[in-house]
């Protein structure tokens, strides 16, 4: 009968007189939603009819004054294919489990299954599966689940409608019952659209959609139904974008690294035409509830000069977000699986306590050790670069001129645990370094070269002198491994013999 390679989900949400605790914008979230599942998804126009303007056997008059009251209109109704992704998650049954167990809470929202699409639409208006009482607190409600294709009322067929007084003369009220008549006589009689939309029902012919597509920018608006006096109000009402951010983000697999909150303010007076609320983070999340409660910080300290008619939530900036892997170590005693992350925690004490009062260790491209880090503000850009000219060599490693090949980075491997804050100078013993005893050189040397070692210091002229230090892993009787550098001091013109200053020997960390 029809193609088994297809399987349909139809969703209604409530009608217009029934949505207003419906968040803005909930047409989209829904499709963005479906998005993640499919990218077969589209909105088909087809009419809800009460049993009062859908019955046959509803005598004509009596039905087309029923209409003339309830205003009768082209309802939209979200379709998506998801047999193509049905392995993906699981199943058939575990993909429809987790559509309605993530979606967006929307009370009184039906849904229906079928073969096709119009099988599945036309099964939303059948009775639920279950009474409303006992599934109202479900996401949505399925129906027509046991109605087979056959038993379905023409009324739920919309090529169909207009032909229901003709169709009930001739006895004819079902699906199957339409399909039983001759086929040529119905097509000379209601014409040919009503047996192409029968075909496409029953899967003979195709049914051409108009796919929706997810917008590569998230920038959405909604009016404000009063204006607002205070800016803590406005996150209320913002919501319903948050609750759309949300979905795209899911949809696009992608977490928010910069976003934008624009108010605009009551043009009637005087003062700015709008504001901004601009809002980073140091990693990209898709936890809309963290968002949420920045934005409430950040507008808990923003005071407006006139009142806000429209707000605006415009992303500027995403990333593709990795998947948390879980653990294989027990919970800590009084650890929580849902702990609020590092980054999180920092950004909301920024909010809170402002900028600059929150600090985090932030790397440096930078191979001289004291460099190597530096404490910046926790919500700064990590991007900094480094101004203070330098080299680092390795023996060994030359290049094709038969000088050393310098690179960026010294291996994390040959670094200490632990650095003084001032580099130790050792007495020596002949040419020897002493530190608890005489030291044995085990690793190096690896050498840095700088103009300039204070990385504070403007840039050096071409005579400045050459800071260079040999780096060795050595071993102390007294102290175990140590971290030493054997420093000289030359004019960046001179080469290595023409060196003016004897080596000295500094202790510079400590291994374990």
């Amino acid at each position: 009968m029809t193609r088994p390679s297809e399987h349909w989900l139809a969703l209604r949400r409530p009608a217009a007189d029934e949505a207003e605790a419906l968040p803005a914008g909930v047409d989209r979230l829904l499709a963005w939603h479906a998005l993640r599942f499919t990218p077969r998804v589209a909105w088909v126009e087809d009419a809800a009819p009460n049993p009062a303007t859908a019955s046959p056997s509803t005598p004509a008059p009596r039905r087309r004054r029923a209409q003339a009251r309830s205003g009768d209109a082209a309802a939209r109704t979200l379709v998506l294919e998801i047999a193509a992704s049905e392995r993906l998650f699981g199943g058939r049954a575990a993909l429809i489990r987790r559509f309605f167990e993530e979606i967006p809470p929307i009370p009184g929202m039906k849904w229906a299954q079928g073969a096709t699409v119009w099988i599945a639409v036309g099964r939303l208006d059948m009775p639920p599966i279950a009474p409303v009482d006992d599934a109202g607190s479900a996401p949505a409600i399925e129906c027509g689940a046991r109605v087979a294709p056959e038993a379905l009322p023409l009324a739920a067929l919309a090529a169909a409608r207009p032909h229901l007084d003709t169709l009930a003369r001739l006895g004819c009220r079902s699906w199957g019952e339409l399909r039983a008549l001759p086929r040529a006589a119905l097509a000379r009689r209601l014409g040919p659209a009503l047996l192409e939309a029968l075909d496409q029902a029953w899967g003979l012919r195709p049914t051409v959609l108009p796919w929706l597509v997810l917008p590569e920018r998230f920038d959405e608006a909604v009016e404000l139904p009063f204006a607002l006096e205070s800016a803590p109000a406005l996150l209320t009402h913002a919501q319903g974008l948050l609750a759309q951010l949300r979905a795209w983000l899911c949809a696009r697999t992608q977490g928010v690294l910069a976003l934008e909150l624009i108010w605009q303010h009551d043009r009637r007076r005087d003062g700015p035409v709008q504001g901004r609320l601009p809002l980073r983070t140091a990693e990209p999340t898709a936890d809309l509830e963290h968002i949420e409660r920045l934005l409430a910080e950040h507008l808990a300290r923003v005071v407006w000069p006139a009142p806000v008619q429209r707000v605006r939530l415009r992303v500027r900036r995403t990333a593709p977000l990795s998947t948390a892997s879980e653990s294989l170590l027990p919970l800590a005693a009084g650890e929580r699986a849902d702990a609020l992350a590092w980054h999180a925690l920092t950004e909301r004490l920024s909010a809170r306590l402002g900028a600059g009062a929150v600090l985090r260790v932030q790397r440096e491209a930078d191979p001289r050790p004291e460099a190597m880090q530096r404490w910046v503000p926790a919500d700064a850009s990590k991007n900094r670069a480094t101004k203070v000219q330098f080299s680092l060599a390795y023996p060994g490693k030359t290049a094709k001129n038969g000088t050393p090949e310098c690179g960026s980075a010294m291996p994390a491997a040959l670094l200490p645990s632990w650095l003084l804050e001032r580099p130790l100078r050792l007495a020596l013993r002949g040419e020897r370094p002493l530190y608890q005893g005489p030291l044995e050189l085990r690793v190096g040397p690896q050498r840095i070269e700088a103009l300039r070692w204070d990385a504070a210091a403007a840039a050096p002229d071409p005579q400045a002198l050459v800071a260079q230090r040999d780096y060795f892993i050595a071993e102390s009787p007294g102290a175990g491994l140590v971290w030493v550098f054997r420093e000289r001091r030359r004019h960046r013109a001179h080469t290595d013999a023409d060196a003016g200053e004897q080596a000295q020997w500094f202790l510079h960390g400590f291994f374990g």
